[in-house]
């Protein structure tokens, strides 16, 4: 594949499909789902709470900047949508240490389970597995426990940056959601397009771990703004091909994370080690791949023209 070579949206997008959505018929669902989340959190901080959490978080984020790029002269908007998203972030960021070491624990099951085999190797990659994931689980429980009490102590101040947005949103237009996220997504090849040129410039092949990162930063509302646009062929496609090529992305990032606790727990020579390395190798080619792949290309799809999606039906 050559260098400028990017995932591209095919000539099926077309304008007269693009319905207009109505904007609190998306923000309503999201604020009540990141409601919930937060409560769940502060009761007991299980893997899927926080998972729940921070998708919660994403999501409407996600949906906040695309409000805040289909208003750009609206400076109170700008102002209003700013501080939600920074209190959302905070809130984000506080539960990233436990949702990593959950994801950590998991890679270190599946690579133990898959690594399985007899003799002196095995049994040492089985020994050192189960000595990190103690160490793994050990500090999961200590963050944990103040998870809930800092979550509990964030959740005033959002809930009081989301409030004057809920009044303010019922009063805005619908919008095109689904091509507020076709703009993203050329966006997250434009930028993909210019680290590889930047990298072919200085004598470099291929995209590289940092080139990976901006274009999973880019591209990571595009998925939650189409999931978003439920009644659209077009948008859960770009949806899927979207997530499978941040799942691969994230897959690789997780691996990496992993290697730096494993080496800092049992040293870069131990077997657990050099498996979570070659892991993270692997991972990292296929990221390469899922993201240079061309996309596929999106069925026709029929549909009103300019349709306004009601409320209850939006989310």
């Amino acid at each position: 594949m050559s260098a400028t070579a990017t995932p591209s949206l095919s000539a099926a997008w077309s304008p007269r499909l693009i319905r207009m959505v109505s904007a609190s018929g998306i923000f309503d669902p999201l604020h009540d789902e990141l409601i919930a989340a937060l409560h769940a959190c502060q009761l007991h901080a299980t893997p899927r709470t926080v998972h729940s959490l921070r998708i919660a978080t994403r999501k409407l984020g996600a949906f906040l900047l695309a409000l805040q790029q289909q208003h750009p002269r609206d400076s109170s908007l700008r102002r209003q949508t700013r501080l939600a998203m920074h209190e959302l972030k905070t809130v984000r960021q506080a539960a990233a240490v436990v949702r990593d070491l959950d994801v950590q624990r998991h890679l270190l099951a599946d690579l133990a389970a898959s690594a399985r085999s007899p003799g002196a190797g095995g049994g040492r990659l089985q020994t050192e597995s189960r000595k990190m994931d103690n160490s793994l689980a050990h500090r999961r429980r200590r963050v944990a426990t103040t998870l809930s009490e800092t979550v509990a102590a964030l959740t005033p101040a959002l809930d009081l940056s989301l409030q004057p947005l809920a009044r303010r949103i019922t009063h805005l237009h619908p919008i095109p959601l689904l091509a507020i996220a076709k703009e993203q997504s050329q966006c997250g090849a434009e930028e993909l397009r210019r680290v590889l040129l930047r990298r072919r410039a200085a004598g470099k092949q291929g995209l590289g771990s940092k080139g990976l990162h901006a274009y999973r930063k880019q591209t990571k509302a595009v998925r939650y703004l189409a999931e978003m646009e439920t009644g659209s062929v077009l948008a859960r496609e770009l949806a899927t091909d979207i997530k499978m090529r941040l799942d691969a992305i994230g897959r690789w990032h997780d691996l990496a994370l992993l290697s730096i606790a494993v080496k800092a727990a049992l040293g870069s020579g131990s077997v657990l080690a050099n498996t979570v390395k070659a892991a993270r190798r692997q991972a990292l080619q296929l990221a390469l791949q899922a993201v240079l792949s061309p996309a596929p290309h999106p069925r026709k799809e029929t549909g009103q023209r300019d349709a306004t999606l009601h409320p209850a039906t939006a989310a």
